[in-house]
């Protein structure tokens, strides 16, 4: 696993370069990409819960996997909040009305895939009650996949709504969701088992909020390196900081929404250019949720006990799934 680490790293510097000032560093090209890394660390992670015997090589990548843990999703919610702050700003009350019909959209692509694990895990001789499947289709259940991030996206984009629906200053819209986001949390904390549910909440209202405040930002920096030099390093040691401290559920959060920082302003001064990460961002949502339906299969097969095979059929079979899954959808948006 530490090989396939570093491949996916040398794959990442191979197809980047150093740049003066990186203006599309929020693009939608360059945020798919770093997407694109974080969900095939995701995806390696997952792997691993599948495994009875290591993978040679491997002790370098365990290390990392233990130090990153939930960081591998925080980008997913920065970008998101900074993707539906941005439209909000440009497309204002027309963006705000598509909200209701993205959370159905996603919910009805989220149902397919919830499917297609029934199906498998009825073959495989398990079964699920009705209600079960009805509540996995929004994400609160599980039918062997990933549900908690759906679930979360979709309770974050629904608030996102309320908020701006309340207020229409900007400004109190902002501060409605932090409370509002604070308050599911400890809703989330009390309702469902994990942390993984509530822990990286507030990267979504912070992807926002640094969207809001982004041309400020680009003006501080944009041209002295000194400014960016600085604030780079303070980011860093506040993400130590918090990373020793990230017991409390406070500097969890903290470290969280820095970690999203530092890789936002690392990409300020990196220019990504990559065909693969590219073809991997646009198909995040299918890798992401059916990459385990090839675990599943190999594990039940006992292919576990061939780790190195087991992992090229997973990673093949999640490609091809992941194709497949984007051409469907492609079909299934445009009845919507």
């Amino acid at each position: 696993m530490t090989v396939v680490f570093c491949l996916l790293g040398l794959q990442v510097l191979a197809h980047g370069r150093p740049t003066r000032w990186n203006s599309d560093y929020l693009s939608h090209k360059t945020t798919i990409q770093i997407n694109g890394i974080f969900v095939l660390l995701v995806f390696l992670s997952h792997f691993c819960q599948y495994l009875t015997v290591p993978l040679p090589y491997s002790d370098g990548y365990y290390a990392i996997r233990k130090m990153l843990s939930q960081l591998v999703v925080t980008t997913f919610l920065f970008y998101s909040g900074y993707g539906v702050m941005y439209c909000l700003e440009r497309q204002k009350e027309r963006y705000l009305e598509k909200i209701p019909k993205k959370i159905c959209e996603m919910i009805v692509l989220f149902s397919l895939a919830v499917a297609m694990y029934v199906v498998i895990q009825h073959f495989l001789g398990k079964s699920y009650s009705i209600s079960h499947i009805l509540y996995a289709c929004i994400g609160w259940e599980s039918v062997g996949n990933s549900n908690w991030y759906l679930f979360v996206i979709l309770l974050l984009y629904a608030m996102t709504y309320a908020c701006f629906q309340i207020f229409k200053e900007k400004k109190y819209a902002l501060f409605a969701l932090v409370v509002l986001s604070l308050f599911a949390m400890v809703w989330l904390q009390e309702s469902r088992s994990g942390t993984r549910w509530y822990n990286t909440f507030l990267c979504y209202p912070a992807g926002m909020i640094f969207c809001a405040g982004q041309e400020r930002v680009d003006r501080f920096v944009k041209g002295s390196s000194f400014r960016y030099g600085a604030i780079l390093l303070l980011l860093a040691a506040g993400f130590v900081v918090c990373y020793r401290l990230r017991k409390s559920m406070v500097f969890y959060e903290a470290h969280a929404i820095l970690f999203a920082l530092l890789v936002t302003w690392v990409m300020m001064k990196w220019k990504l250019d990559d065909p693969f990460l590219l073809w991997v961002g646009e198909r995040i949502f299918g890798i992401y949720i059916l990459q385990r339906i090839p675990m599943i299969v190999g594990k039940t097969v006992g292919l576990p006990a061939y780790p190195i095979l087991y992992f090229c059929v997973c990673l093949v079979g999640v490609a091809v799934l992941a194709e497949l899954f984007q051409r469907m959808t492609r079909k299934v948006r445009t009845l919507l």
